[in-house]
This record gives C-alpha cells, sequence and structure tokens, in this order.
C-alpha cells in the first residue's frame, strides 16, 4: 500500500471517532508555514530522536537485569550520551539540559517502569507520526511536535551564539 493511500485510510478513521482532534493535511500546512517549521529540520530531529531510542532498544537488557536506579540513569546516561557524541562528530551539537530532561522523563515512564518494553518499532511509528511533516496528525501529535521542535531550534540557535 502507498504511503498516501496508508495516510488516506488513517483520516477515514481518525476523522470518524477523533474529526474533533484531526487536523487536515492542508490545514496543517498552513499552521506548519505560520510557525516557521521546516522540513528539513522535522527530518533531523527525528533522526537524533530515533538514534537515541535505537540505542535504547539495542542496549536495555530488562528490568530483571536492570533493578537499581543507579542501572537505569547509568544507561540512560550512555544512551543520552553516546547519542549527543554521535551528532557531534557529524558537528551538530545537541546537548541540552531541557533535551536530556525530556528524554529522561519520556524513557523512564516508556521504557524502566513499563512492564513490557516498546520495541523500536513503536517508538518509529510513534515519533513518524508526531514529525511527519505532511499528512494527517492529531492536535495533539502537532502540539507534541512544535514543542519538540522548538526545543531543537533552542538548542541549535543557543549553539550558534
Amino acid at each position: 500500500m502507498s504511503k498516501d493511500k496508508n495516510l488516506d485510510g488513517i483520516f477515514n478513521v481518525l476523522k470518524g471517532e477523533y474529526k474533533d482532534r484531526v487536523i487536515n493535511p492542508i490545514d496543517l500546512g498552513v499552521i506548519l508555514k505560520k510557525e516557521n517549521v521546516i522540513k528539513e529540520r522535522c527530518n533531523l530531529y527525528l533522526d537524533v530522536l530515533m538514534t537515541f531510542f535505537n540505542n535504547v532498544c539495542e542496549s536495555y537488557l530488562g528490568r530483571e537485569y536492570m533493578k537499581t536506579n543507579e542501572d537505569i540513569q547509568g544507561h540512560f546516561e550512555w544512551c543520552y550520551n553516546k547519542t549527543i557524541n554521535e551528532f557531534k562528530e557529524e558537528g551538530i551539537n545537541f546537548e541540552s539540559i531541557i533535551l536530556r530532561e525530556y528524554l529522561w522523563d519520556y524513557t523512564l515512564f516508556m521504557v524502566y517502569t513499563t512492564e513490557e518494553t516498546p520495541d523500536l518499532e513503536f517508538f518509529d511509528m510513534n515519533w513518524k507520526f508526531i514529525m511527519e511533516f505532511t499528512g494527517v496528525k492529531t492536535k495533539n501529535a502537532l502540539s507534541e511536535m512544535l514543542y519538540i521542535y522548538k526545543l531543537f531550534d533552542d538548542i541549535l540557535d543557543t549553539k550558534r551564539k
């Protein structure tokens, strides 16, 4: 199934039960333009997020092996630092206390405190839905996209000064 048909199918499902929470593709384009959201930056920020979650999923051994807060914090720090260093090697510095705190809170909730840890495919689908520049998006996903976009943009702006 083509990506466009898949998105049309998602839109048709969402416009029923969730129609008051869905932003159609045309309105999404207008909002993103008004907010000065740049597609290439969305892709870069998605790449950072997916690199981080790839590092988490590839190295997390599960609750049975990571039992202490120190184990969990150490694993998170290793994943975060590995991600930041990978992008520093490419000349892009995303190191930020705010980003670290955001990812810590998200990962603590979604990975470290759950009975069943989501796999990389879950994070891939979730973050692509949030950061996708075109298509159908819920109001919540748009709000999260704009928050993450601004967070990353602020980091880059701070590093440029």
